[in-house]
């Protein structure tokens, strides 16, 4: 059952590089089972794994016009060994076991090399950490037409009045874990959004733009009036 599972996570994460979905790679459960992973290999004396998964979508117009719809999902581990006073860090994007393997053994391989530090901290043991709200359903789950439909609302203001638009529509979301050989998890999960746009006259041109963690709070129609020039 276990192999299973581990294969399940590697599948997902390379068919999320092709398609591209709007919806965080891994659930936090499974990026602490990444890092145990990790820690099963680990000769350290302390252990730190942090994960960082992002996804990223933009949508960019100009020419009164929408030209690029892009979107990426990045996996990030990094590694941080501790060995007689000296640490250093690998890093990988990578979650078969060869490749936490490797990069647990490249952490620990590094800090062999590194010169002692002087009053090195130790690593935090478990701790009670306070949730912060900066997840909104509503950006994560945002589509491209969703920002299509507010772009082609502004560009046809534009022309209404003569003008050009340009700029950009994005969404996002991303979830960090920490943890560590002393007992230590944390997790966080946050959203992000932004609209930026220019709009331009022969003689003259105005830019307007703001962000959120909340979709809804973007207004692009009233953007597109702030930026008249």
């Amino acid at each position: 059952m276990k192999r299973a599972a581990k294969k399940s996570i590697s599948r997902r994460i390379r068919s999320a590089e092709v398609n591209a979905p709007s919806e965080p790679l891994l659930t936090a459960s499974e990026l602490k089972a990444i890092a145990e992973r990790i820690m099963k290999f680990s000769e350290a004396d302390e252990t730190e794994v942090e994960i960082d998964v992002t996804t990223d979508a933009l949508t960019r117009f100009a020419n009164n016009i929408i030209h690029q719809n892009v979107a990426e999902q990045v996996l990030h581990i990094s590694v941080r060994a501790v060995m007689d006073g000296r640490t250093a860090r690998a890093t990988t994007n990578k979650t078969d076991e060869e490749s936490l393997r490797r990069v647990m053994a490249a952490a620990e391989k590094l800090a062999l090399h590194q010169p002692k530090i002087p009053g090195l901290l130790p690593m935090l043991g478990a701790q009670k950490i306070p949730k912060v709200e900066r997840f909104f359903a509503a950006t994560a789950e945002a589509t491209p037409q969703d920002r299509a439909r507010a772009v082609t609302r502004v560009c046809k203001l534009a022309e209404k009045n003569k003008q050009t638009a340009a700029g950009i529509f994005s969404s996002g979301a991303m979830q960090t874990i920490l943890a560590n050989s002393k007992g230590l998890f944390a997790h966080h999960e946050q959203t992000r959004s932004e609209f930026s746009v220019t709009i331009l006259e022969p003689n003259s041109s105005g830019w307007a733009k703001a962000n959120s963690a909340d979709i809804r709070e973007l207004d692009p129609d009233r953007l597109a009036e702030r930026a008249q020039p």
